[in-house]
């Protein structure tokens, strides 16, 4: 007696399950394993031959797949592919299998191409709130004299809302004023050269030198948060500085952020101004 399968083509039932991990590994299972396949059985007996082919045809997959076998995630970018040979179902009649006494093997030829339909990626935008009207103040026995808070949110390219968090925000205020005082030349005796613009503390914000306070990052949070938010605290009449927001994704990846509206400002001016002026443009 001689069998003989051949099939070939898409599953049938595409209903997909991928599975990542562990470390840098993926695999997959598919709900069902069928692709459409004919099976002939050939019978030689002494007097007697006969020919029997399914009808319909019957379904055959390779199990071997099915989560057993861990691929390589790529190295970049987001398309699983790959190919090889795995022993498949048995599509053949049971009474087959106890008229020949054993059990055939058959190879299939497996490819197979996951790729995502669509991604959106991600991007960081700033909203310092009171932005167009802020400017600097400050009082004369040393504390801040106003602030402006400034808000990091994490979203789609096209605007909808992030499907993930990030595991923290930094946040930098650059080459900051530090005129003696509180309004650039006054008082005349003045002699202290502090920060004229210092982000204030806050419940799970990490600021590495409590005195300067030019640097903060946000504490590690469950569920991973999508924005955060800073006050930066004026103490000259005369401040400046830039603001550089960053989040860092799961995956190590960092989005630096910007102006909302103006991509091309990734460092925020403060106060509001003109790329090439100091004072606030009020």
């Amino acid at each position: 007696m001689t069998s003989t399968a051949e099939g070939q083509g898409l599953p049938t039932d595409r209903d997909l399950f991928l599975y990542v991990g562990p470390g840098e590994n993926y695999s997959f299972a598919l709900n069902g394993y069928s692709i459409p396949s004919i099976v002939t059985v050939t019978t030689v007996c002494p007097g007697s031959s006969g020919v029997l082919t399914n009808d319909p045809t019957g379904n055959w997959f390779t199990s071997d797949l099915d989560r057993l076998v861990s691929f390589r995630l790529p190295a970049s970018g987001l398309d699983l592919i790959g190919t090889g040979k795995y022993e498949m179902g048995l599509p053949i009649p049971v009474f087959n299998l106890l008229l020949s006494g054993t059990v055939p093997k058959f190879l299939g030829d497996i490819s197979w191409e996951f790729r995502p339909l669509s991604v959106d990626p991600l991007e960081l935008v700033l909203d310092p709130s009171g932005y167009d009207n802020f400017q600097p103040t400050a009082n004369l026995h040393g504390t801040s004299g106003n602030s402006i808070s400034v808000t990091a949110t994490l979203q789609t390219k096209s605007g909808q809302p992030a499907p993930q968090g990030a595991t923290k925000f930094t946040f930098e205020l650059l080459e900051t004023s530090q005129e003696p005082g509180i309004a650039l030349n006054w008082p005349r005796d003045a002699s202290g050269q502090d920060y004229d613009l210092r982000i204030a503390a806050a419940p799970g914000l990490i600021i590495p030198d409590p005195i300067k306070r030019q640097r903060a990052e946000t504490v590690l949070g469950s569920p991973l948060a999508k924005s955060a938010t800073v006050k930066i605290d004026s103490f000259d009449w005369g401040a400046w500085c830039r603001l550089k927001v960053t989040a860092q994704l799961a995956d190590g990846s960092i989005l630096q952020g910007y102006l909302r509206g103006n991509p091309a400002e990734t460092e925020l001016r403060l106060p509001k101004r003109t790329a090439n002026s100091l004072i606030a443009g009020v």
